[in-house]
Formats: structure tokens, sequence, C-alpha cells
């Protein structure tokens, strides 16, 4: 199965976080007993740097996403709760704490109510 051409591609999309992938790199077994080194970090695809930026690619492009739709006046959590995290990510606290804020007013409904409640407990701390 090593050889099979779509592992780094069912492990990229698998595991969105470069964190993630890694730890999944980290399971699998050498390529072999006789040469026991880490066949992915390898490929310069896989290295840390490139995982990054892809996934900061990646973070900016589903931002725009849940920018846009929260513009729209579609009004679900998910969304929400992403625009609190991009904005916390800047640096704009304030607003991101107000935002999981009114995501916790009625806590738990769904799982991103739930992770505000998180994100918020660990702003206030």
């Amino acid at each position: 199965w090593r050889e099979d051409p779509l592992l780094p591609t069912v492990l990229r999309l698998y595991n969105v976080g470069p964190r993630n992938l890694q730890f999944a790199l980290a399971s699998l077994p050498p390529a072999s007993k006789e040469d026991p080194r880490c066949w992915a970090c390898q490929e310069a695809s896989m290295a840390d740097a490139a995982l990054r930026r892809e996934a900061a690619v990646a973070e900016r492009y589903f931002a725009a996403v849940y920018h846009r739709a929260i513009w729209q006046g579609w009004s679900l959590t998910h969304f929400h709760l992403m625009r609190a995290r991009v904005l916390q990510a800047a640096g704009r606290a304030e607003e991101a704490h107000e935002l999981y804020r009114g995501l916790t007013l009625e806590c738990c409904p769904d799982p991103s109510s739930f992770q505000a409640s998180r994100e918020r407990h660990q702003l206030s701390s």
C-alpha cells in the first residue's frame, strides 16, 4: 500500500491541519525495517513549512467564504464561530469575545456553540 500514488493525497485530504497530518504520518510504519526512515519526511510537499503554507491558504479561503456567507445574511452558527476565530487570530480578541458570547447564549445545541463556549472561556481566563 505504501507504493500507492494516492496515499499522500488521501493523507492530506483527511487531515486538514498540518499538525494532524504530522501525527498521521508518524503513526505509519517506516518503509522498511532495514532502513527505518520517515518516507514522507523526505518529500518536500510533506515538509512542515509546505504544510503550514497550504493550511494558511486554506484558512484564508474559508475565511473569505465565511465572511461572504455572513455578509449575505446567512446565520449559521458555524460561520459565526469561524468568523470569531479569524478575528481572534488577527488579534481582535474583544470582537471575537463578543461573537463567542453571542454564540453561547444558548449553550451547546450544536458543536459550534459548544466550541464557542470553550473559546470564550479561554479568552476570559
